[in-house]
């Protein structure tokens, strides 16, 4: 994973699931997700590729699913970017150079945090899905600054009265294609627009990315 990639993987974590602490020279990352392979890959990367000191913690939760926890020591790293994700009231921001470091593998680490599909409808009758990235921890203005960039990667989004970003699904092929490669196998499902059958607007290219995880969960 080169210098570029990296950028993107934590700033993907940061402006999801992960959090900066209050460290003013240093500050420290850490993380609590409930997959396993996920939280395993994070620690993985981070180890490999990183001078970070890392711990991996599994946090028991009576009758909930456990708790993964991986934390960095404080470093200059993330004092240095903290004001990318935060003002100085603590409170979470997105700064334009944040979304400027994401690459595909970033927001396939956001989208693995808040992102999903909702399918609208009875189980047995679906008229409709949505596809959504939760952005209600973040202001109006920020949410606007995302649905613009994507828009400028030619991705069209929407955002909705709850904060979420809603994808207009004839582009949203683009985006789910790309973050693949890069999505855990536990939440593929997140990818998964739910057809039997191959709309006009969808790619040949998802298509058989949604056959192969609609396999993969009937196995």
């Amino acid at each position: 994973m080169n210098t570029t990639e990296l950028e993107s993987y934590l700033t993907g974590l940061i402006l999801g699931d992960g959090y900066l602490d209050k460290g003013v020279t240093k500050r420290a990352f850490s993380i609590r997700i409930t997959t396993e392979d996920w939280a395993k890959e994070i620690y993985s990367i981070l180890d490999k590729y990183t001078p970070f000191s890392l711990s991996y913690v599994e946090i028991p939760v009576e009758n909930r699913k456990k708790i993964f926890q991986i934390r960095t020591k404080a470093h200059p790293y993330f004092a240095k970017r903290y004001h990318y994700f935060y003002d100085d009231y603590r409170k979470r921001r997105i700064l334009s150079k944040a979304l400027d470091n994401l690459t595909w593998i970033g927001w396939a680490n956001w989208f693995m945090s808040d992102g999903y599909v909702v399918r609208v409808g009875l189980n047995t009758e679906i008229y409709n899905r949505r596809l959504q990235l939760c952005l209600d921890r973040y202001s109006e203005e920020d949410r606007i600054k995302v649905s613009k960039k994507l828009l400028d990667m030619g991705i069209e989004t929407s955002i909705t009265k709850k904060g979420r970003l809603n994808f207009y699904l004839r582009t949203s092929c683009k985006f789910l294609e790309n973050i693949y490669p890069y999505v855990v196998p536990s939440l593929q499902y997140k990818l998964n627009l739910w057809y039997d059958y191959k709309p006009d607007w969808m790619t040949d290219t998802y298509y058989k990315i949604m056959q192969n995880i609609q396999s993969a969960r009937q196995s």
